[in-house]
Protein backbone atom coordinates (compact mmCIF):
# COMPACT_ATOMS: atom_id res chain seq x y z
CA UNK A 1 0.00 0.00 0.00
CA UNK A 2 1.33 3.43 -0.94
CA UNK A 3 2.29 5.75 1.89
CA UNK A 4 0.07 8.41 3.44
CA UNK A 5 2.81 10.97 2.74
CA UNK A 6 2.73 10.18 -0.99
CA UNK A 7 -1.00 10.82 -1.24
CA UNK A 8 -0.85 13.87 1.02
CA UNK A 9 1.78 15.34 -1.33
CA UNK A 10 -0.38 14.44 -4.35
CA UNK A 11 -3.55 16.05 -2.98
CA UNK A 12 -2.90 19.59 -4.25
CA UNK A 13 -2.24 18.47 -7.83
CA UNK A 14 -4.62 15.51 -8.03
CA UNK A 15 -7.67 17.17 -9.59
CA UNK A 16 -5.66 19.41 -11.92
CA UNK A 17 -3.77 16.39 -13.22
CA UNK A 18 -7.03 14.73 -14.26
CA UNK A 19 -8.52 17.69 -16.15
CA UNK A 20 -6.36 17.43 -19.26
CA UNK A 21 -5.82 14.54 -21.68
CA UNK A 22 -5.67 11.32 -19.70
CA UNK A 23 -3.28 8.43 -20.18
CA UNK A 24 -2.54 5.18 -18.37
CA UNK A 25 -3.63 4.46 -15.69
CA UNK A 26 -6.39 7.11 -15.79
CA UNK A 27 -7.57 6.67 -19.38
CA UNK A 28 -11.34 7.18 -19.36
CA UNK A 29 -11.34 8.35 -15.74
CA UNK A 30 -14.61 10.31 -15.86
CA UNK A 31 -16.34 7.50 -17.78
CA UNK A 32 -15.24 5.03 -15.12
CA UNK A 33 -16.70 7.15 -12.30
CA UNK A 34 -19.95 7.63 -14.24
CA UNK A 35 -20.17 3.88 -14.77
CA UNK A 36 -19.63 3.14 -11.06
CA UNK A 37 -22.61 5.36 -10.23
CA UNK A 38 -24.77 3.78 -12.92
CA UNK A 39 -23.89 0.16 -12.09
CA UNK A 40 -24.46 0.72 -8.37
CA UNK A 41 -28.14 1.53 -9.05
CA UNK A 42 -27.90 4.25 -6.42
CA UNK A 43 -31.15 5.69 -5.10
CA UNK A 44 -31.85 8.74 -2.93
CA UNK A 45 -31.24 8.22 0.81
CA UNK A 46 -29.13 5.09 0.25
CA UNK A 47 -26.27 4.78 2.75
CA UNK A 48 -23.05 4.55 0.73
CA UNK A 49 -19.57 3.72 1.99
CA UNK A 50 -16.89 4.94 -0.41
CA UNK A 51 -13.40 3.54 0.10
CA UNK A 52 -10.45 5.57 -1.16
CA UNK A 53 -12.57 8.68 -1.71
CA UNK A 54 -9.58 10.94 -2.40
CA UNK A 55 -10.68 14.47 -3.24
CA UNK A 56 -14.31 13.47 -3.75
CA UNK A 57 -14.76 13.09 -7.51
CA UNK A 58 -16.81 9.88 -7.17
CA UNK A 59 -18.32 11.09 -3.89
CA UNK A 60 -19.86 14.08 -5.65
CA UNK A 61 -21.76 11.85 -8.06
CA UNK A 62 -23.42 9.96 -5.22
CA UNK A 63 -24.19 13.13 -3.28
CA UNK A 64 -25.86 14.59 -6.37
CA UNK A 65 -27.88 11.36 -6.67
CA UNK A 66 -29.28 12.03 -3.19
CA UNK A 67 -27.30 9.36 -1.34
CA UNK A 68 -25.94 9.62 2.18
CA UNK A 69 -22.22 9.10 1.71
CA UNK A 70 -19.53 8.13 4.19
CA UNK A 71 -16.28 8.95 2.36
CA UNK A 72 -13.20 7.12 3.66
CA UNK A 73 -9.57 7.72 2.84
CA UNK A 74 -6.26 7.30 4.64
CA UNK A 75 -4.88 10.66 3.47
CA UNK A 76 -5.81 13.64 5.68
CA UNK A 77 -4.89 16.06 2.89
CA UNK A 78 -7.12 14.31 0.37
CA UNK A 79 -10.00 14.41 2.87
CA UNK A 80 -9.37 18.08 3.56
CA UNK A 81 -9.97 18.86 -0.10
CA UNK A 82 -13.02 16.58 -0.19
CA UNK A 83 -14.57 18.33 2.80
CA UNK A 84 -13.99 21.73 1.16
CA UNK A 85 -15.64 20.62 -2.10
CA UNK A 86 -18.48 18.72 -0.41
CA UNK A 87 -19.25 20.23 3.00
CA UNK A 88 -21.65 18.10 4.98
CA UNK A 89 -20.39 14.75 3.70
CA UNK A 90 -19.48 12.27 6.40
CA UNK A 91 -15.79 11.57 5.99
CA UNK A 92 -13.56 9.07 7.75
CA UNK A 93 -9.80 8.83 8.00
CA UNK A 94 -9.65 5.10 7.49
CA UNK A 95 -6.94 2.78 6.27
CA UNK A 96 -8.01 -0.22 4.20
CA UNK A 97 -8.16 -2.99 5.24
CA UNK A 98 -7.22 -2.52 8.90
CA UNK A 99 -9.63 0.34 9.52
CA UNK A 100 -12.59 -1.75 8.42
CA UNK A 101 -12.34 -3.78 11.61
CA UNK A 102 -13.28 -0.73 13.65
CA UNK A 103 -16.11 0.38 11.36
CA UNK A 104 -19.28 -0.60 13.21
CA UNK A 105 -21.91 0.30 10.62
CA UNK A 106 -23.72 -1.35 7.73
CA UNK A 107 -24.35 0.30 4.37
CA UNK A 108 -26.63 -0.28 1.40
CA UNK A 109 -23.70 -0.11 -1.02
CA UNK A 110 -19.92 0.00 -0.96
CA UNK A 111 -18.20 1.76 -3.85
CA UNK A 112 -14.63 2.61 -4.73
CA UNK A 113 -12.43 3.77 -7.59
CA UNK A 114 -8.75 3.16 -8.28
CA UNK A 115 -7.99 1.67 -4.88
CA UNK A 116 -7.93 -2.12 -4.61
CA UNK A 117 -5.20 -2.61 -7.22
CA UNK A 118 -2.93 -1.75 -4.29
CA UNK A 119 -3.61 -5.27 -2.93
CA UNK A 120 -2.95 -8.76 -4.22
CA UNK A 121 -5.88 -11.03 -5.12
CA UNK A 122 -5.97 -12.81 -1.75
CA UNK A 123 -6.08 -9.46 0.06
CA UNK A 124 -8.75 -8.17 -2.33
CA UNK A 125 -10.98 -11.14 -1.56
CA UNK A 126 -10.40 -10.73 2.18
CA UNK A 127 -11.53 -7.10 1.92
CA UNK A 128 -14.59 -7.97 -0.16
CA UNK A 129 -15.74 -10.77 2.13
CA UNK A 130 -15.07 -8.62 5.20
CA UNK A 131 -17.33 -5.92 3.78
CA UNK A 132 -20.10 -8.43 3.20
CA UNK A 133 -19.78 -10.00 6.62
CA UNK A 134 -19.68 -6.78 8.64
CA UNK A 135 -20.42 -3.64 6.63
CA UNK A 136 -23.18 -4.38 4.10
CA UNK A 137 -26.90 -4.89 4.54
CA UNK A 138 -28.29 -8.24 3.46
CA UNK A 139 -28.94 -7.29 -0.17
CA UNK A 140 -26.10 -4.79 -0.48
CA UNK A 141 -23.55 -4.88 -3.27
CA UNK A 142 -20.04 -3.64 -4.01
CA UNK A 143 -19.23 -1.64 -7.15
CA UNK A 144 -15.64 -0.82 -8.06
CA UNK A 145 -13.92 1.01 -10.88
CA UNK A 146 -10.27 0.07 -11.21
CA UNK A 147 -7.37 -0.81 -13.45
CA UNK A 148 -7.96 -4.27 -14.86
CA UNK A 149 -7.37 -6.56 -17.82
CA UNK A 150 -9.24 -9.61 -19.12
CA UNK A 151 -6.40 -12.05 -18.50
CA UNK A 152 -2.64 -12.38 -17.99
CA UNK A 153 -1.87 -12.08 -21.70
CA UNK A 154 -3.72 -8.74 -21.93
CA UNK A 155 -2.00 -7.58 -18.73
CA UNK A 156 1.45 -8.40 -20.13
CA UNK A 157 0.68 -6.70 -23.43
CA UNK A 158 -0.43 -3.55 -21.59
CA UNK A 159 2.74 -3.61 -19.50
CA UNK A 160 4.76 -3.32 -22.72
CA UNK A 161 2.48 -0.66 -24.21
CA UNK A 162 2.46 1.52 -21.08
CA UNK A 163 6.00 0.74 -19.96
CA UNK A 164 6.84 4.33 -19.00
CA UNK A 165 3.85 4.64 -16.64
CA UNK A 166 3.59 1.03 -15.45
CA UNK A 167 3.99 0.46 -11.71
CA UNK A 168 5.38 -3.03 -11.12
CA UNK A 169 4.40 -2.83 -7.46
CA UNK A 170 0.67 -2.66 -8.20
CA UNK A 171 -1.66 -5.67 -8.43
CA UNK A 172 -3.87 -4.87 -11.39
CA UNK A 173 -7.01 -6.99 -11.61
CA UNK A 174 -7.30 -9.92 -14.01
CA UNK A 175 -10.95 -10.63 -14.78
CA UNK A 176 -10.57 -14.36 -15.36
CA UNK A 177 -8.74 -15.09 -12.10
CA UNK A 178 -11.08 -12.77 -10.17
CA UNK A 179 -14.11 -14.68 -11.45
CA UNK A 180 -12.61 -17.98 -10.34
CA UNK A 181 -11.64 -16.61 -6.91
CA UNK A 182 -15.09 -15.09 -6.39
CA UNK A 183 -16.82 -18.36 -7.22
CA UNK A 184 -14.74 -20.07 -4.55
CA UNK A 185 -15.52 -17.28 -2.05
CA UNK A 186 -19.28 -17.38 -2.64
CA UNK A 187 -19.47 -14.09 -4.53
CA UNK A 188 -21.05 -13.26 -7.86
CA UNK A 189 -18.75 -11.21 -10.07
CA UNK A 190 -19.46 -9.23 -13.21
CA UNK A 191 -17.32 -6.68 -15.02
CA UNK A 192 -17.54 -4.30 -17.93
CA UNK A 193 -14.58 -2.81 -19.78
CA UNK A 194 -14.92 0.98 -19.75
CA UNK A 195 -11.56 2.06 -21.13
CA UNK A 196 -8.43 0.42 -22.49
CA UNK A 197 -7.18 -0.16 -18.96
CA UNK A 198 -10.14 0.10 -16.59
CA UNK A 199 -13.29 -1.83 -15.80
CA UNK A 200 -16.28 -1.47 -13.53
CA UNK A 201 -16.86 -4.54 -11.38
CA UNK A 202 -19.85 -5.57 -9.30
CA UNK A 203 -19.80 -8.12 -6.51
CA UNK A 204 -22.81 -9.70 -4.84
CA UNK A 205 -23.36 -12.57 -2.47
CA UNK A 206 -24.11 -15.79 -4.29
CA UNK A 207 -27.44 -17.38 -3.35
CA UNK A 208 -27.05 -19.91 -0.60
Amino acid sequence: MASVELFDDWADAYDAGLRGPQSFPFTGYEDVLDAVLERSCAKPSMAILELGAGTGNLTRRFVEAGCKVWAADFSPEMLKRLSTKLPGVNYLELKVPTGLYALDKRFDQVVSSYLLHEFNLEQKLDILTRLYDYNLTGDGSITLGDIAFPDRAAHDAARKTFADAWDAGEHYWLADETLEACEQAGLKFACEQVSSCAVVMTFMRAER
